[in-house]
């Protein structure tokens, strides 16, 4: 409900008052008094359906007209008169709305009074009355409505919902349903839409077992108007089945395949002592129906890395204290509580890869002077230094047989990507071999190949830097391959 504030104060108005009556030439004995004026309270009341878009008029006597929203079920507009007998007035009333009663009335304000004017105004949808109903495997948790091509509104997968304010004539209704979903009796239908009415149309989806294919997930930078967005999405194998999903970064998948994390966190800096502050959370996405949910707790991080054994996620969190440091949690889903790392000696612990079997994670580990790589267990035990140079390491991804570390290695005093290489290191000999040029590594689940972000799009190499070809062309970065 709408609620206009009564203009001015009594005062004014009696000060008002004096002031017209002195420039009139009226002597001091006739001047209205306070008590001279009271309130017109109009209410406006209205039901049904497609109720009015753009609003009403609302007039007394030859006043200039309000207007007010008409969309809002309830509307309450106050006007401050003179004592005696005022018309009141409503307008703008839509085609497909009714008035209970005269839209012109007459009242009579006694003084200090207020009087009330109600106007019942009856809208009339049309539209659509929709239904779906959903049974089978690997259901969708909702699905998107596409009316003349065009999305119209989000449905639970099995539900009702409306959809108004659409001319009378053709329409072209589609349910944007999973590739492992059909809809019987065809998608889309052709609708003949009556005026003032909701004409029901009604989807009977059956889902079979989804197909998971193998999947490149990775983000794609857009850019929408002049804001700077990042989505998740994947890709085939062949570089097409292109499909983007959410905004947020830093695909990870978990080990059974059906959903990948990624992170929707914000954080920045509120200009005081107390650290930055952050927002959105880790989320977890299932491709091929589309469902998205957040980690139980609501957690805020980067970087999440999925692990079988024990099933649970690490991420890089802020820790919330000044300048820009990191630490790593753990998250196990038996528990659903993060834990901290406590890792003692780097100034920040970033970017975490878990070990195949689960024991061991290897991060970022920066240091006064140089950014390296490190591993330490599970247990926030045994950190083990693996590299430090000038040159900058990130981005660790820990092979399949738990041999080898692929990483992106910047030149000494650089951080353009443009610079970087993919190098491997031998967890046992600290030997490190360049690859290609490129970041973001990531192997394919039997390790034979990596597939990385070369700047224009995704790449994918032998484990032995050799056959380098194209995957996808854009502003693609941090791939995740498919389990």
């Amino acid at each position: 409900m709408r609620r206009r504030k009564v203009p001015g104060r009594w005062w004014l108005v009696a000060f008002g008052a004096w002031t017209m009556a002195c420039q009139s030439g009226m002597s001091g004995d006739s001047l209205p008094s306070v008590a001279d004026f009271g309130h017109v309270r109009v209410t406006v009341v209205s039901t049904g359906g497609d109720l009015d878009a753009d609003g009403y008029t609302i007039a007394v006597d030859a006043q200039q007209p309000r207007t007010s929203p008409g969309n809002t079920g309830e509307v309450v507009e106050a006007f401050y008169v003179a004592t005696g007998t005022h018309g009141v007035t409503l307008g703008g009333i839509a085609p497909n709305c009714t008035l209970s009663g005269t839209s012109s009335r007459t009242v009579t304000v006694a003084s200090g009074a207020v009087t009330e004017v109600r106007y019942d105004v009856v809208c009339a949808a049309t539209g659509l009355a929709l239904t779906t109903t959903t049974t089978g495997q690997d259901l969708p948790n909702e699905y998107r409505v596409l009316v003349n091509d065009q999305p119209s509104i989000v449905l639970a997968s099995t539900a009702t919902a409306t959809v108004g304010r659409l001319a009378p004539g053709s329409h072209t209704v589609k349910l944007a349903a999973p590739a492992h979903c059909a809809v019987a009796g065809g998608n889309p239908v052709t609708v003949a839409v009556a005026a003032k009415a909701l004409t029901p149309v009604s989807f009977n989806v059956t889902c079979t077992a989804a197909v998971r294919a193998e999947k490149i997930a990775y983000v794609n930078d857009t850019t929408i108007g002049t804001t700077k967005e990042r989505w998740v999405a994947t890709v085939d194998m062949d570089g097409t089945g292109a499909a983007v999903f959410r905004p947020g970064v830093d695909p990870a998948w978990a080990p059974d395949r059906t959903r990948f994390a990624f992170a929707t966190t914000r954080c920045f800096d509120p200009r005081d002592d107390n650290g930055q502050l952050c927002e959105g959370r880790l989320q977890v996405v299932d491709p091929e129906t589309g469902n998205v949910a957040g980690l139980t707790g609501g957690q805020h991080g980067f970087h999440p890395a999925w692990t079988g054994a024990d099933p649970a996620l690490v991420f890089e969190s802020d820790p919330g204290t000044p300048g820009d440091d990191m630490q790593l949690d753990v998250f196990p889903f038996a528990t659903s509580i993060a834990t901290k790392l406590d890792i003692v000696g780097p100034v920040s612990s970033e970017r975490p890869a878990w070990s195949p079997d689960g024991t061991r994670v290897a991060f970022v580990c920066r240091w006064a002077a140089t950014t390296d790589l490190c591993i330490i267990g599970r247990d926030g035990t045994g950190l083990v230094r693996l590299t430090n140079d000038a040159q900058r390491d990130d981005d660790p991804a820990w092979s399949p047989d738990g041999t080898r570390i692929a990483f992106t290695r910047y030149p000494a005093g650089s951080s353009d990507p443009a610079a970087a290489e993919i190098a491997l290191l031998n967890v046992a000999t600290r030997v490190i071999t360049p690859l290609t040029q490129g970041i973001d590594p990531a192997w394919s689940p039997d390790g034979s190949r990596l597939v990385f972000a070369g700047g224009d799009g995704l790449f994918i190499i032998a484990a032995n830097g050799t056959n380098r070809t194209r995957l996808t062309t854009g502003a693609h970065r941090a791939p995740a391959w498919r389990p």
